[in-house]
């Protein structure tokens, strides 16, 4: 939301000092961290060692090829890269495999099976094409692969970024692969080569020319014979060929004729396939060309036959030329207006000639296409020559990716929308640029249209992935498109998106003449679209300490602000009010604010809203001094953020965490998520917030974190200590109040029709026989997964008195358990959005037992442990809203009690024998009750 352009100005707040005070005169409880935080097996004692022992290789590595031979090559590469050289060069003909083999050893880096000590931390993939890579372009992959957004979303002159680039690249392991340079290669890409620092980074090239000078070489040349020979029989098993059963003598020759060429091979094995060619043609093809035209021999060939029996397939050979990486099916369809059997046939054909690969590697997994370097460079000369049919895809290309954006425009809605448009950035942008290129050109009103659409249709996702520069270019073209259509509306709207964000950068003289702009352009307007300009003149109001005014106008923008989820909508208003109340120190005004806002983003199930309007909620809770409120806001928010890759909001709720970690003396977990702060404002470059988080760090430094229980009431042991194992759905979390409508929506999303009436008659089941009952036939982890996810957006409800009855038998060194018949992960995550999860000693889930409810046996692990630490079972009590949780107590002799917050009654729990005096309406009347 706009508001977070409040959070980027101001002077660094005096941090060690503010908590410091806090320390002095507030005593708070050590409340839980998140679980999500915690090392894999933690909880359940699994092989956490393990977990941390393999890293995570960060990279944009493209699919992998399949791979055979090439022994010695990839030795010697290892050498390379294991050396001293600061540069190791991979040189051969094309088609030769150089770009294989570097997928290959990159992917066997990523995956640790390549040599220990070559532990690189990331792997930056990029490419050249005709000399068109630029040092901006290199150093925007390297942004993107170590997760510096504002390398490319800022608009940083290009030096500002090389040297932020390589003030990174000082502590960063990093691999740099550039695919296919020759002589035509940027300069300004060869000399930063030479800036790396070598002690950290490595680098690897491919070409089929010496380019790099002074670099530890590898050439690829032909494919060994037995290599070959099993590259042709592979090839002919994929393709369905009958070579692989024919004569030794016949794999040896096209062997032979490909000159051990991999892909001459695969291409001349594609046309045998096809029928274009019998194997005599290939074998007499292959002969009579030379090294420089056998592919031109090649692709003449399989051009002219392709337009000759399937133009489809060739219209979609030039629809993957037009984009620089991989393309979805859908955007081939959409570029050859081909559809079914057609569009079917056309791929198989292609396949069938070996001219297109698969890759599915993405954040989405839908299946993607791409052609070799040599293919891309034959067919962009047939595109060259045929302009109109150029046009025609292009046009095409631009009318599916604006659709696809506008589809999926909605990030704040649906979580899953941000993967989509991250999965076609890259070409969506392409293709914005194009329609920008295509409106100067004509000057028509559909065109200038089209260039505003991408504007709008990109600006949520944009904004809140921090990608600000993409942004700034889309209103840019935007703001052209207004004036060549005299539309003053739109033309407002963007110069005052643009100047927001540089507001947000803290560039007010820019700010203010977008201010200007977007006022002149209003003159006469309406209140409503005159909002546009009063919202941003507030920030610079507030940017420049005139709060007063920042109120007034922000104030008057509320009236008129639409109940809508973006960023001109009446939750971001209040958001922009809440912290502009925040920064006058008026935090009880902030709150109320702000919790209207998470109201309303509640109300319309906006995840990204909600985890936006967390982090500044959380920030003003935390200043009224309820730090366990204050914690559980950050922690939900922090979920969410990451659910949508929203960064800023996440280091704010980092930030926030580690103030609290401060304030209850946890200074490891103060150091932790402060450290995670300012890699998340560092990656944006939030500098003065960056430079608050390592304070937190470097004030907790050497400090050591007091390990105990929640102090909130003074903890006493001695003879009179007993121990209380509760049930936790009903008992302690109103579960059948605030999840049944989570699971019914849930099942909804999956296509099931799930009722009340169908939990009910289930519930109480183990949770893996519950989801199996609830939704037969659907993938169980999905739907746990999906079922988790929803939960961590809807906070759980604690049923009354449980929380105050937790606190006051701890507090009077009560050991506290839980059993429950529900998923451990599930309980613990509802109770650590509660603050209660560090209240018990032990929580028991369906998974940690064998037995269930009402099996006795069920609590003999829990039994025991107590036992062995000391209590009798006269000392045990047992309190659950069940006649199963009954049966469980009577079996083991452990004193009972019921609580009516379930779904049973008192006359049930007295048919089954319980005592009537002990079944109680609820957790007050059981904390009344132990006090007397």
């Amino acid at each position: 939301m706009s508001a977070e352009l409040f959070t980027a100005a101001g002077t660094i707040i005096a941090v060690l000092a503010l908590l410091v005070a806090y320390l002095q005169l507030r005593r708070t409880p050590s409340l839980p961290k998140l679980v999500a935080e915690e090392a894999p097996g933690k909880r359940e004692g699994g092989n956490a060692g393990a977990a941390q022992r393999v890293k995570q290789v960060h990279h944009n590595l493209r699919a992998r090829s399949r791979f055979i031979g090439r022994g010695q090559e990839l030795h010697r590469l290892i050498e390379g890269l294991a050396s001293e050289y600061p540069i190791t060069a991979i040189e051969g003909l094309g088609g030769m495999g150089k770009t294989t083999l570097a997928t290959e050893i990159a992917w066997r880096l990523v995956e640790n099976t390549a040599l220990a000590k070559l532990n690189f931390e990331a792997i930056v993939w990029t490419e050249d094409h005709d000399g068109r890579l630029t040092l901006d372009d290199v150093l925007d992959a390297i942004g993107s692969v170590l997760e510096l957004p504002y390398i490319k979303s800022a608009p940083l002159s290009l030096d500002r970024k090389r040297d932020e680039i390589e003030k990174h690249l000082q502590r960063a392991r990093l691999l740099l692969i550039v695919d296919n340079i020759d002589s035509r290669t940027s300069p300004e890409v060869l000399e930063f080569f030479e800036r790396i620092p070598s002690q950290t980074c490595k680098i690897l090239t491919t070409s089929r020319e010496k380019v790099v000078q002074g670099a530890w070489l590898v050439t690829v040349g032909r494919l060994t014979p037995a290599d070959g020979t099993e590259y042709v029989k592979q090839e002919s098993e994929r393709l369905g060929l009958r070579l692989v059963v024919a004569s030794d003598e016949k794999v040896m020759a096209i062997y032979e004729s490909a000159g051990g060429n991999p892909q001459a091979i695969r291409l001349t094995a594609g046309q045998i396939n096809s029928g274009i060619v019998t194997f005599a043609e290939a074998l007499d093809n292959l002969r009579n060309a030379t090294d420089g035209d056998i592919f031109s021999a090649i692709f003449e060939r399989s051009w002219a036959k392709l337009q000759a029996r399937n133009i489809h397939a060739a219209n979609a050979l030039m629809v993957l030329a037009l984009h620089p990486a991989s393309v979805s099916r859908d955007a081939i369809e959409a570029g050859t207006d081909v559809h079914d059997d057609g569009l079917r046939d056309a791929m198989k054909g292609l396949g069938d000639l070996s001219l297109i690969e698969n890759a599915t590697v993405g954040p989405t997994g839908t299946p993607r296409f791409y052609i070799h370097p040599l293919t891309r460079a034959f067919v962009s000369r047939q595109l060259a020559a045929s302009a109109g049919e150029h046009a025609i895809m292009e046009s095409r290309l631009l009318e599916y990716y604006l659709s696809f954006a506008a589809s999926y425009s909605d990030t704040y809605g649906a979580t899953s929308n941000v993967q989509h448009l991250e999965s076609e950035r890259t070409n969506i942008l392409l293709f914005s640029a194009a329609a920008h290129d295509l409106a100067r050109r004509t000057g028509q009103t559909r065109d200038w249209l089209r260039v505003i659409r991408f504007a709008d249709t990109m600006a949520q996702f944009l904004w809140g992935r921090g990608y600000w520069r993409d942004r700034l270019v889309l209103c840019e073209r935007a703001v052209e498109a207004a004036e060549s259509l005299g539309d003053r509306v739109t033309l407002a709207r963007h110069q005052a998106f643009i100047g927001r964000i540089y507001v947000w950068l803290g560039n007010t003289i820019r700010a203010t003449s977008h201010l200007k702009a977007c006022e002149n352009a209003l003159n006469g307007a309406t209140e409503v679209d005159r909002a546009i300009a009063k919202r941003l003149r507030a920030q610079l109001a507030s940017a420049s300490g005139n709060y007063d005014e920042a109120r007034t106008l922000l104030q008057q923008v509320l009236e008129v602000a639409p109940i809508t989820t973006d960023d001109e909508g009446r939750a971001a208003t209040l958001i922009d009010l809440g912290v502009l109340a925040a920064r006058r120190r008026l935090f009880a005004d902030a709150r109320v604010y702000l919790e209207e806002a998470l109201r309303l983003d509640e109300q319309f199930r906006t995840t990204e809203g909600i985890a936006v309007s967390l982090s500044h909620l959380g920030n003003a809770v935390f200043e009224l001094g309820d730090f366990r409120l204050a914690r559980a806001h950050y922690e939900r928010g922090l979920t969410l953020a990451h659910a949508v890759d929203r960064l800023s909001a996440r280091g704010r709720c980092e930030l926030g965490l580690a103030k609290v970690c401060v304030v209850e003396r946890d200074f490891d977990g103060a150091r932790r998520f402060a450290g995670l702060a300012g890699e998340s404002f560092g990656r944006l470059g939030m500098r003065d917030m960056a430079e608050e988080a390592r304070l937190i760090v470097a004030s907790s430094e050497g400090r050591t974190t007091k390990r105990a229980k929640p102090p909130l009431l003074q903890r006493q042991a001695g003879p009179e200590t007993t121990a209380v194992i509760f049930d936790c759905d009903d008992t302690i979390l109103a579960t059948a109040k605030s999840r049944w409508s989570v699971l019914i929506s849930t099942a909804a999303d999956f296509g099931v029709n799930l009722d009340e009436r169908t939990i009910r008659a289930n519930w109480g089941k183990p949770f893996d026989q519950l989801i199996r009952s609830l939704v037969p036939g659907l993938d169980q982890d999905q739907f746990i997964s999906a079922y988790r996810d929803a939960m961590r957006i809807h906070r759980p409800e604690p049923v009354p008195g449980a929380v105050e009855l937790i606190r006051d038998l701890w507090g009077k060194g009560t050991s506290l358990e839980i059993v429950t018949s529900s998923s451990r992960d599930i309980a613990v995550q509802d109770l650590d959005a509660l603050g209660l999860t560090s209240y018990f000693d032990n929580i028991y889930g369906y998974e940690q037992t064998q037995h269930h409810k009402p099996d006795p046996r069920v609590l003999n692990d829990p039994i025991g442990g107590l036992i062995a630490r000391g209590f009798e079972k006269d000392q045990l009590l047992y309190v659950g809203d069940s006649v199963r949780d009954y049966r469980v107590a009577v079996g083991n002799s452990v004193a009972f009690f019921a609580v009516l917050t379930g779904l049973e009654t008192r006359a049930e729990f007295v048919q089954a024998g319980a005592d009537g005096r002990r079944v109680l309406p609820g957790l007050m009347q059981l904390s009344r009750l132990l006090r007397a």
